[in-house]
């Protein structure tokens, strides 16, 4: 046994410990209510991580250099914030404060009887009168008095606890159930078993309550469904949850009970631990037992009658021994605990069987096995993925824990593609005028189907053969490319209609040229060797040739019947057109009643077209200063005359 002496105010606070066991070390906040009327209610920590160890006084007084509080009803820690809640005779207060430091940064005047946490930045508030509950934004420091569509929240509750983003309250009997984003009751229903004396979740989708000896399981993932009432035998409260398991308490004989929920125990359900603590109606007082989340130690406290330090028990939750009891000096009437505990190594730490990890690679996907240490008996446990499809590498941090500690081990990933896909053998794609071949695809080891692409644009409408080259790309860095002959051939002459007999006078210009319609090039203008004019009267026949340009040909033959009038080169006329001066220098006049809006078309002696003009009235003078010396043919409308050039 030793004791601590700590000054506080002028005052000599001494603790008292007894049973200090070295292997496991915690830090203990224990929150004492204060006596009525007095101002010293306050949190006070118990730190065995040090060495020696400490006692705090109180914390909130000692951080604010200020009083503490009449009557502090509730205490909670929210992420870097916590919570305490006062509620004397008269007004109360709720404050706000950084932590660990204690500082103080918000107070609200109000007397609140339970406090819950839905997130680190977000907690509720049940007041003592008038049946209200609040929410307390922890980011802007307001309150927000819930809102309740029928009235739902008529008492004050003992009881909350934050499930899939809804925060259930106690109402006597029932839940009043809050959806914690608009702020507003959803619900109100009850559970079955009675007065309500605790609320646990279990974190896999179950919230719990007890009531005397009745106990019930809420799917909250499942519209609060109800669960299958269960008949503990024994009357619980300080109802807590801590791997798969429910802890209660009989308060009337200090014993200590669990409830597996995965296997649920043979009943009646026998204690698991007795406390030593004095005290009869003051033990487990208000909310005086916490079980670590870590390691499922836990602490039980009394408040000692209100007249003397308030004592705790931390007991190891695996061998339920004492780890160690004692007293606070100046912590008067402890109503909840806040518990850490940490397991200090009585042997070595997990040795991995392997001294270093093999990499594991794959080309598509890696899937790696946990690794053992201690020869077999601990498996690597991890946060990383275990199977990769993507390509990289990757670390994968391996855990090994046993009772004495934990060992990481890392272990690299690499999926690496580096096959190339399959090479296809791409047959001729062949067709008729042109081609668009489909594109073709080939099989790659992680890709699967690929389809090749390529920069040659379709469709190909060249006759011949054009080598073309498809790229298969499986996206992982590999790729091939693979050549393609597209054959388009013509093998079809134009189609050619039957002509008919031109009837023409003498030196006019056949000018209606013949055509053709062929597959590929579609409409061909025929060409000839054979003179398109005639001076002399007789039968012609002129051979038409329509080529496609693929090679292949047509012909037709066309009669031409010439007749010659007896007019001279002088003042040649045909119908009723006059033109001179014959021969012509740099204009030629044409002289005809039909002219006007009439198109002039002069033809050389090939029968090249080389001036066009359109004549505006009956009488128009023709400007022929581009053409050369020779002999020259007019055509307008249907009449037409041949001129000579001399210059």
């Amino acid at each position: 046994m030793k004791k601590i002496q700590v000054l506080l105010c002028g005052l000599i606070l001494t603790t008292t410990t007894i049973k200090l066991q070295a292997q496991t070390t915690f830090r203990l906040e224990l929150i004492a209510e204060g006596n009525f009327g007095s101002t010293n209610g306050d949190v006070f920590v118990r730190n065995t991580m040090v060495n020696p160890a400490t006692t705090s006084a109180g914390m909130y007084q000692t951080a604010n250099s200020t009083i503490g509080f009449n009557v502090l009803q509730d205490y909670v820690i929210a992420g870097n914030k916590a919570i305490l809640a006062e509620k004397p005779n008269g007004a109360g207060r709720i404050a706000i404060v950084n932590y660990p430091s204690m500082t103080l940064v918000q107070t609200f005047a109000q007397a609140p009887q339970n406090l819950g946490v839905a997130s680190p930045t977000k907690a509720y508030a049940c007041y003592a009168q008038g049946g209200v509950v609040s929410l307390i934004d922890l980011m802007n420091n307001t309150l927000t008095p819930v809102i309740e569509p029928n009235n739902e929240i008529t008492t004050y509750s003992n009881h909350m606890k934050f499930a899939n983003g809804f925060m259930y309250v106690d109402q006597g009997q029932q839940l009043v159930k809050i959806d914690t984003i608009t702020n507003t009751v959803v619900a109100k229903f009850n559970p079955g078993v009675g007065s309500i004396a605790g609320i646990t979740y279990d974190n896999q989708g179950k919230l719990w309550v007890i009531g005397g000896t009745n106990l019930v399981s809420i799917d909250v993932l499942n519209a609060d469904a109800l669960g299958t009432p269960v008949n503990l035998g024994v009357s619980g409260k300080l109802l807590r949850y801590y791997n798969n398991k429910l802890y209660f308490w009989t308060l009337s004989n200090k014993k200590l009970f669990q409830y597996d929920i995965v296997t649920p125990p043979v009943l009646p359900l026998t204690a698991v631990y007795t406390s030593l603590l004095t005290g009869s109606w003051d033990f487990g007082y208000g909310r005086s037992f916490d079980v670590d989340q870590t390691t499922g130690d836990f602490v039980i406290a009394t408040a000692s009658a209100f007249t003397g330090p308030s004592g705790y028990e931390v007991v190891d939750g695996a061998t339920f021994t004492l780890i160690e009891s004692g007293s606070i000096a100046g912590c008067i009437g402890a109503n909840k605990c806040v518990l850490k505990t940490f397991h200090q190594p009585t042997g070595p730490a997990p040795v991995p069987d392997q001294a270093s990890l093999s990499t594991v690679s794959g080309q598509c996907s890696a899937t790696v096995i946990a690794p053992t240490a201690d020869n077999g008996v601990v498996t690597g446990t991890t946060s990383n993925p275990t199977s990769y499809t993507s390509q990289g590498t990757y670390t994968i941090t391996w855990t090994f824990t046993n009772g004495n500690g934990t060992t990481t081990q890392t272990q690299s990933v690499v999926v690496d593609d580096t096959t190339d896909p399959l090479i296809p053998i791409l047959n001729d794609a062949t067709g008729t005028c042109s081609v668009t071949p489909i594109a073709p695809t080939t099989i790659d080891n992680c890709a699967g189907t690929i389809t090749g692409t390529t920069a040659t644009a379709f469709p190909i409408t060249t006759i011949g053969t054009t080598e073309i080259e498809w790229t298969f790309n499986d996206g992982n860095g590999n790729s091939i490319t693979v050549t393609q002959d597209i054959v388009v051939t013509d093998n079809t002459a134009p189609v050619a209609t039957s002509l008919s007999s031109l009837n023409i006078a003498c030196n006019d210009v056949i000018t209606t040229i013949p055509t053709a319609t062929d597959n590929c090039a579609g409409t061909i203008t025929a060409t000839t060797t054979d003179p398109l004019t005639y001076a002399t009267p007789g039968t012609y026949t002129i051979d038409w040739v329509f080529a496609d340009g693929n090679g292949n040909t047509a012909n037709e033959s066309q009669t031409v019947v010439v007749s010659c009038s007896s007019a001279g080169l002088g003042d040649l006329t045909t119908s009723d057109l006059l033109i001179y001066p014959i021969p012509a220098s740099n204009s030629l006049n044409i002289e005809s009643v039909a002219l006007g809006g009439e198109l002039a078309i002069v033809y050389d002696a090939q029968g090249q077209k080389v001036l066009e003009t359109s004549l505006e009235s009956a009488k128009s003078t023709l400007n022929i200063s581009a053409l050369v010396n020779g002999f020259y043919f007019l055509k307008v409308g249907n009449s037409s005359a041949r001129f000579v050039v001399s210059k």
